[in-house]
């Protein structure tokens, strides 16, 4: 019994191992660069900015004609 349980163990772990070595693209993923990241981080925060200034724009808008 004890040898069934050890063999299953050691069939499981080599199923793990195959998985984990393997994906569904053809392609592995790249890591990205520094300046990837650098450039991903100052076009989100540019977004972050457009959305926010508008939304003050806007009150300043409703302000002005809207009292």
């Amino acid at each position: 019994m004890d040898l069934q349980v050890r063999k299953d163990r050691q069939l499981e772990q080599a199923a793990m191992d195959v998985t984990r070595n393997t994906s569904m693209t053809r392609k592995p993923p790249k890591r990205r660069t520094p300046e990837e990241i650098r450039a991903g981080t100052r076009r989100l925060g540019l977004i972050l900015f457009a959305i926010a200034a508008s939304f003050f724009v806007a009150a300043f808008v409703k302000q002005i004609w809207f009292s």
